[in-house]
């Protein structure tokens, strides 16, 4: 009899739009939490990425690798971002997004083990290969989930407090590099990034739902979706035969045409050029500057103190951008308020010696005025996909991301290679930061102009 009287329910009930639903409910704590395991997830990337770098002076010695050599192996994980970002991309959106971001994770934490046992370059740019295509999928589902575990109000600010986690990350291997490798040798490094990967990994199986909006484009997923909106909002009320629905257009065989339909290409391709420009300088200072500064007479504890600075001076960029956008109604001039300025620190770090206190203190503040920008274009397109093409969008962003961040250190690998100083690459870094520039200025103009007309109308 009940379940006949809850079958009736359910046939003259309306359905429950469970966009409007999170869109419209505070940003509860629960929510927030899972954006905290976004940001954890992203934090491992930043680790993983950042030791081969600090890793790098140490590696160079006893591989007896030329610059060319190390600025491949920093470039490996990059190619192994790429590959995976495009070959994801066509297919993400079909699968959950809880079950990929564990077994990225997880397979990272094993890798990441596997660069202390390494002992010749074709082994450590196999092992750099493979923990680039499981460090880039884990990286674009948490952007994925952070974007679709936040209110639409809240979407871009969530995505890059995740994206902050990746400087955090990065950061925190400059400052504990300084004590591990004195004491315990540069494997240490490695070793500890991956007992924290897997730490993450039984976290998220042991409390991280699926996307909510995920299931409620997927049929028989009532029950963990009442449960999940009940923990957002209790005061909801949502009987047990309600039933879901997500407001947006639903496709289950998704391609790239469809991630690029509906003119979403007119802002995502400026916006990835911007990326991958952007990426390049960022990755320049992140993966050589441990060489630049042992070069110019630093030790390894100072040159951990450079990376560390400079990605904590993102992570400060990145909360202070998100806050600017999140109040504008066009927020590309703010990213240009960001990079124009850029391009003087490096005046800084060319004028000082590379342990000198203006050298540092310009490090920081070109890591404040980077990376707030980087982590507001991944916020910028998390917000610009809709659900059934967002991990295809995100998956492209970090491949473009991440082939600029692979040809930065390739480039200075080569330039250094050819007889360039290190003050002769500082002066050059901000060519690419200029058509980041040009191409924000363009989408700049386009929202100007957007906006204009709904004023007008």
């Amino acid at each position: 009899m009940a379940l006949a009287q809850e079958t009736a329910e359910a046939l003259h009930s309306p359905p429950v739009d469970v966009r409007r639903l999170v869109d419209e409910s505070p940003f509860s704590i629960y929510q927030k939490l899972l954006l905290g395991l976004c940001f954890i997830t992203t934090f491992v990337d930043g680790f993983d990425t950042q030791a081969v770098a600090v890793a790098g002076p140490m590696l160079r010695t006893e591989m007896g690798l030329g610059p060319a050599q190390l600025g491949t192996i920093f470039a490996a994980a990059m190619i192994g971002g790429i590959v995976a970002a495009f070959a994801m991309a066509p297919f993400a959106d079909r699968v959950g997004r809880r079950p990929l971001l564990i077994a990225a994770v997880m397979a990272s934490a094993v890798l990441s083990v596997g660069n202390g046992f390494v002992g010749t370059f074709g082994q450590l740019f196999a092992i750099r290969l493979g923990a680039g295509v499981f460090l880039a999928v884990a990286v674009t589902v948490a952007y994925t989930y952070a974007a679709e575990v936040a209110p639409k109000r809240a979407a871009a600010t969530a995505v890059m407090i995740a994206s902050a986690g990746f400087g955090l990350g990065v950061a925190a291997t400059g400052f504990l590099s300084a004590w591990l490798i004195p004491h315990f040798g540069w494997r240490s490094i490695f070793y500890a990034g991956g007992a924290g990967a897997f730490a993450l990994s039984l976290l998220l199986l042991c409390v991280l739902p699926e996307s909510v909006r995920f299931m409620a484009q997927r049929d028989g997923h009532e029950f963990e979706i009442r449960k999940f909106l009940r923990r957002i909002d209790s005061r909801v009320a949502l009987p047990p035969a309600t039933r879901f629905f997500l407001n947006e257009e639903r496709k289950t065989n998704v391609s790239l045409a469809d991630v690029l339909g509906a003119g979403r290409s007119l802002v995502a391709i400026p916006l990835w050029i911007s990326t991958f420009s952007l990426a390049f300088v960022v990755y320049v200072l992140m993966q050589w500057l441990p060489v630049f500064v042992t070069s110019g007479g630093g030790g390894p504890g100072r040159a951990g103190e450079a990376v560390g600075w400079f990605k904590l001076g993102g992570v400060v960029g990145g909360f202070i951008c998100a806050a600017c956008i999140e109040r504008a109604r066009n927020p590309y001039p703010i990213l240009a308020a960001f990079l124009i300025p850029a391009c003087a620190t490096f005046v800084g770090m060319v004028m000082a010696p590379t342990g000198a206190g203006l050298f540092i203190a310009s490090v920081a503040i070109s890591g404040v005025l980077l990376n707030g920008p980087l982590y507001a274009s991944n916020g910028l397109v998390g917000r610009l996909f809709p659900t059934y093409v967002r991990t295809g969008g995100l998956a492209i962003t970090a491949g473009v991301g991440r082939m600029g961040a692979m040809a930065g250190p390739f480039s200075v690998g080569l330039l250094l290679q050819a007889g360039w100083s290190v003050p002769e690459v500082l002066e050059a870094a901000p060519i690419p930061l200029l058509v980041s520039v040009a191409f924000v200025s363009v989408l700049s103009l386009r929202e100007r102009a957007l906006v204009h007309s709904a004023d007008a109308a």
